[in-house]
């Protein structure tokens, strides 16, 4: 989401140099950017269908509460994964070390 910032600082610059960029300029520079996925192609989808005008504070909240979403969504998956592997592991462990135990009190 690096380039919600980058849009928004280039309309500052652009701005404090005297001249004229409108926020519909931003909105559409920041809505095709976007990446093509199914979940910001929804986002998208459900900024252009709202019946009312697009802010650019309002388009840069909704991607900004998408995005936090996500990389939560995505942190949430990778920690799960690592658990589930950390499991495995001492699991697999466990079962040698019982394994072994088990062998040399037969013999």
């Amino acid at each position: 989401m690096d380039h919600i910032g980058f849009y928004i600082n280039i309309h500052q610059h652009f701005i404090k140099a005297g001249h004229q960029v409108d926020n519909i300029t931003i909105i559409n520079a920041l809505l095709l950017l976007l990446p093509h996925t199914p979940t910001w192609n929804v986002v998208k989808q459900t900024l252009l269908q709202q019946g009312q005008k697009l802010t650019l504070k309002m388009v840069t909240t909704e991607l900004t509460m998408v995005y936090n979403y996500i990389t939560q969504e995505n942190i949430a998956e990778s920690t799960d994964k690592q658990f589930r592997t950390l499991v495995m592991f001492f699991q697999s462990r466990s079962f040698s070390q019982n394994r072994g135990r088990n062998n040399n009190s037969s013999v």
